[in-house]
């Protein structure tokens, strides 16, 4: 994997936790099992699509190479926290997903991080924090909407 690719790779894994974790959990709020399962794995696709789609378009190259790489990095990173809910429901459920959402954070700042080790503090930082506040908003603006 070069340089690129893993560039690629952790920029279009955030994109895809930070689409999904905000879904599943105004999704958990407000829908059903069934209904966070369909709209997880959707919101998966779509971003995958929409990111590889992105990244295509604005190489000027126009990589197929990056715009995979981008695409498969958001698809793994967006169904990853949405998959426990297809076992498990409800506690279970949450757990194991918080569970995959920390550890995938984890390792997408880390692995940032390594791209920029002058600033690796404040890449961590925005990684998690960035998740954290999207995810924050997404469950108000959810709440807001449902009530």
């Amino acid at each position: 994997m070069t340089d690129d690719d893993r560039t690629q790779a952790i920029f279009g894994s955030l994109d895809g936790l930070t689409s999904t974790v905000a879904v599943v959990i105004a999704s958990l709020l407000t829908g059903t099992q069934k209904s966070l399962i369909g709209t997880g794995f959707s919101i998966a696709i779509a971003a995958s699509v929409g990111m590889a789609w992105s990244e295509w378009d604005s190489d000027k190259n126009g990589s197929i190479r990056r715009a995979v790489v981008m695409g498969v990095a958001t698809l793994i990173t967006s169904a990853l926290p949405v998959i426990p809910f297809v076992f498990l429901w409800k506690t279970s459920g949450v757990i194991v997903s918080a569970i995959v959402c920390v550890v995938l954070l984890g390792v997408i700042a880390e692995l940032r991080a390594s791209l920029t080790p002058a600033s690796r503090t404040r890449a961590i930082l925005v990684t998690v924090g960035g998740t954290l506040i999207v995810s924050v908003l997404v469950t108000i603006l959810n709440l807001i909407v449902a009530a």
